[in-house]
Order: structure tokens, then sequence, then C-alpha cells
């Protein structure tokens, strides 16, 4: 299953979810749990690192060399 695929396939797993945990719409589903999904900022900070060969230890200063 390529990205398009799944991506077009997100809105159903959300509403199929929603359903199976009694919530009035998706919107309440996303509110209660998106919290415990990575936010972009994290995954993008993690690449980066990755990238550029740090160790990825962050410090009150930044990124740890």
């Amino acid at each position: 299953m390529g990205l398009h695929d799944r991506l077009a396939s997100l809105p159903g797993l959300l509403k199929a979810v929603q359903e199976r945990l009694g919530h009035a719409s998706v919107v309440e589903t996303l509110d209660t749990y998106s919290h415990l999904w990575p936010d972009s900022d994290d995954r993008t900070r993690e690449a980066v690192d990755t990238a550029m060969g740090r160790n990825g230890v962050r410090t009150a200063g930044g990124l740890a060399q």
C-alpha cells in the first residue's frame, strides 16, 4: 500500500475508531487522543539530528554536540 492509499484510508479508520469508542464525532476522538502521537516538530528535530549525526541529547541551551 502506497502513501496515497494510506492517506486516503485514514478518514475511514478515524471514523471506525470514533464509533468503537462511542464518541459523538471524529473531532472528539482527535481532541481526546491526538496528544498521544508525536508532533511534526518532534519528528523534524529527530530527522535533522539523525542527518547531522548528532547524538540527540538536548540541554537547556539546545542540542548537545
